[in-house]
């Protein structure tokens, strides 16, 4: 069972959950994977569904960050830029399993007007990849909210400036919209 997107705010730190895409292999079907996040001046505490092997790279990829980051970088060492960094890295993963779905649908659509007929496992696969397509659509619509709130109650919580990070995270859910808008309309259209 998942819970829905969202923030709680206390005195001393933020409770959000966000939901992102893991894909089962044997369904062929997106399912959510909740990402319950502690946020605290001086913590930040994650907790999935399913594992991933995400976190543990964002954690090494930091670590390497903190010990090249410059004087005025300082802001880095704040559990609020890690969330930056775990919400930007899913987005990341995101942009890819949509680049690779534009590509299975051009496939598709090779496939297609290579044939005379239309194959049932053809067709098997189109219903399959509209119906992640929708999965994924519905899955990320809530980040916007989640994303304007971070960016408007973050400010309250440290005082660094982190809003460009945040402007960056919101233009790439802008971006997975849209690919997932033009994906749906190619799958359609076929």
């Amino acid at each position: 069972m998942t819970t829905q997107e969202k923030i709680d705010i206390y005195e001393d730190y933020l409770f959000v959950v966000m939901n992102f895409p893991k894909y089962n292999i044997n369904t062929k079907k997106y399912v959510l994977n909740e990402f319950s996040i502690i946020l605290g001046q001086n913590i930040i505490i994650t907790l999935t569904r399913f594992n991933t092997n995400h976190i543990q790279n964002i954690i090494q990829e930091y670590a390497k960050e903190i010990r090249k980051r410059q004087k005025d970088e300082e802001f880095k060492i704040s559990p609020y830029y890690l969330l930056y960094k775990i919400i930007d890295t899913m987005y990341d993963k995101t942009l890819n399993i949509l680049n690779k779905s534009t590509k299975d649908v051009i496939l598709f659509e090779e496939e297609l007007f290579s044939s005379n007929k239309l194959e049932k496992k053809l067709l098997e696969n189109l219903m399959i990849k509209k119906r992640n397509i929708v999965f994924l659509k519905h899955n990320f619509i809530p980040h916007k909210d989640i994303l304007n709130d971070l960016q408007n109650i973050i400010p309250k919580f440290y005082k660094e400036d982190l809003e460009v990070y945040f402007e960056d995270i919101i233009s790439k859910l802008e971006k997975i919209l849209n690919s997932i808008a033009i994906s749906y309309e190619n799958i359609d259209s076929l």
